[in-house]
Order: C-alpha cells, then sequence, then structure tokens
C-alpha cells in the first residue's frame, strides 16, 4: 500500500506539472496553431498515464511469470518455432509484427513528416526559432530577433544583425529525424515471451521522450551555432551545407541510435530473427527443389 500512495502522489505530481507546462504553451506561443500543440500533448499525456498506471497495477498486483528454459547459449527450434536467448531473456516473434516493422517504420515516418509539414503544426517553427534567439542572445548577445510574417508559407524566421531574415523550414525544427526516430521505435515488434515483453511499454516511452529531447536540443545548438556564424559573416550556403555540419548531424543521430539499443534490443534482436527465418525458409525451398542428374 505504501508503494501504491507513493505512485498515485507521483503520479498526480506529474499531471500537474503538465498541466503547468500546457497553460505556459498557451500564454507564451503567438502561433494561430499553438493549440493543436496542445491537443498532442493531452494526447502524449493519455499515453503516459496509461502506461504509468498499467505499471502501478502490475508492481502492486505482481503475477507469476512463467520461466521458460534454454539449455543452449544462442537460439533453439522447437515445433517449428526459432527462439533466440539474448542477455537472460528469450525472444521469438510474430511474422506480422516482423512484417510490419520495416513497413510501419517508412509509412509512418513519411506519414508524420507530412502531418509536421501542414501549416497547423508551424508552433514547432515558432518554438525553434524562440529558443535559437533567446541562446544565441544569452550566449553571444548580438541581439537576434524571431519574427513571424503572415504572408510566407513558412511564416518564422530568424533575424540576426549583419545579416538578412532566414525562414525556417520543417527540416530546421528536426521534425523529420523525430518522425523517423519515433516510428522506429514504435513499430519494434514485441517478443512474444511474456516476460520479455512485460516492460516493452515502459522502455519505449522512455526511448521516445530520450529522442524527442536529444534531438531537440542537439537541433537548437546546431541552429545556435549556425546562426552565430552567419552573423559573423560567413556565407549561409557554406556553413548550412559544410561537411562539418553533417557529419557532427550524422555522430550525434548515431549516438541517439545506440542508446535506443540499450533499451529496445528488439529491434536488432529482430532483424536477425528474420534474418534466420528467411534463411531457413530459402534453405528448405531449395531442399525440395528437384535435382536433375545427366546420363
Amino acid at each position: 500500500m505504501e508503494y501504491k500512495s507513493k505512485s498515485v502522489i507521483k503520479l498526480g505530481c506529474f499531471n500537474i506539472a503538465f498541466v503547468l507546462l500546457l497553460i505556459i504553451i498557451i500564454f507564451a506561443l503567438e502561433s494561430p496553431s499553438k493549440l493543436n500543440l496542445i491537443f498532442i500533448l493531452i494526447v502524449i499525456l493519455g499515453g503516459f498515464d496509461y502506461v504509468l498506471i498499467f505499471r502501478i497495477r502490475k508492481k502492486i498486483n505482481p503475477q507469476l511469470k512463467q520461466n521458460q528454459k534454454i539449455d543452449t547459449n544462442l537460439a533453439y527450434i522447437s515445433n517449428e518455432k526459432y527462439y533466440i536467448n539474448y542477455e537472460g531473456k528469450i525472444y521469438h516473434f510474430s511474422w506480422v509484427s516482423l512484417v510490419l516493422f520495416p513497413l510501419g517504420t517508412i509509412l509512418g515516418s513519411l506519414l508524420l513528416i507530412w502531418f509536421f509539414e501542414q501549416p497547423f503544426n508551424f508552433w514547432w517553427h515558432e518554438l525553434t526559432a524562440k529558443h535559437t534567439t533567446y541562446f544565441l542572445n544569452l550566449f553571444f548577445n548580438i541581439g537576434a530577433q524571431a519574427k513571424y510574417d503572415p504572408t510566407a508559407y513558412f511564416p518564422w524566421k530568424v533575424i540576426v544583425p549583419d545579416g538578412v531574415g532566414i525562414y525556417l523550414i520543417t527540416g530546421c525544427t528536426g521534425a523529420i529525424s523525430t518522425s523517423i526516430f519515433s516510428t522506429f521505435i514504435i513499430f519494434t515488434p514485441p517478443s512474444q515471451d511474456a516476460a520479455t515483453r512485460n516492460d516493452i511499454a515502459w522502455r519505449k516511452i522512455k526511448d521516445l521522450f530520450f529522442t524527442f529531447i536529444a534531438i531537440y536540443f542537439f537541433n537548437l545548438i546546431r541552429m545556435v551555432v549556425i546562426f552565430y556564424l552567419y552573423h559573423l559573416g560567413l556565407e549561409w550556403t557554406l556553413i548550412h551545407d559544410s561537411f562539418a555540419k553533417i557529419s557532427a548531424v550524422i555522430a550525434v543521430h548515431i549516438c541517439i541510435f545506440w542508446f535506443c539499443n540499450k533499451y529496445i534490443p528488439e529491434w536488432y534482436v529482430s532483424i536477425y530473427y528474420s534474418g534466420v527465418l528467411i534463411y531457413r525458409k530459402v534453405k528448405t525451398m531449395l531442399n525440395k527443389c528437384p535435382i536433375e542428374t545427366s546420363n
């Protein structure tokens, strides 16, 4: 009961903090589409609450877990099913989840990117523009400004002294990277083993949260550096498309991808699992093919 009380208090505090964030957003943002951000955050809050409440209930009412024993170190085949024993956990996947993994990631990424390209999501452009100018002025005190231009399709721009205003497109916000990583995490197939699948929703939530924070703040650092160099007089195209910038972006995204491995090993285990199933299927088909012999 003590665990239940503490968990309920923490859940309540989390929801209160989230509501305060929504109130701050309502008064701080200027974009006409800011209410769409409120709607998205409420949906996210509902997802968080569902996973947290489910987790609390399982802690309060623990159920006996069925421990499956596997004698081999890597994998074995039983009743035409393939199992992988990786770091003490058992992995086997349904063919539906294995097919949905690549298809869902590709189609989901394209859909999310299209979604964030729409004008009703330009609140993200405002956040990026205002945070970029805030840190530019905080660290370099150059008098940067975030301006709203209702006549432009992408209405938010960053203006630095000695430079023209640069309009921010969706790629400047980190929305594209976030969309790809999010769908990759969401569609990673769960193991059909109950003990292994037990906390995958919580692990995915943590990965999604870390991914968004990491991409967003790295993107802010990138924007601040680019605009500061632009303020110093460097050519915009040279800065924006430089090899150093592209290398840094790739390196950071690899680090984020590596972190995802820590909490969701299912993605690469499932890829290995799929490879073995395909190999077995092809091998079976070849063995069934008649071999022609010449007299």
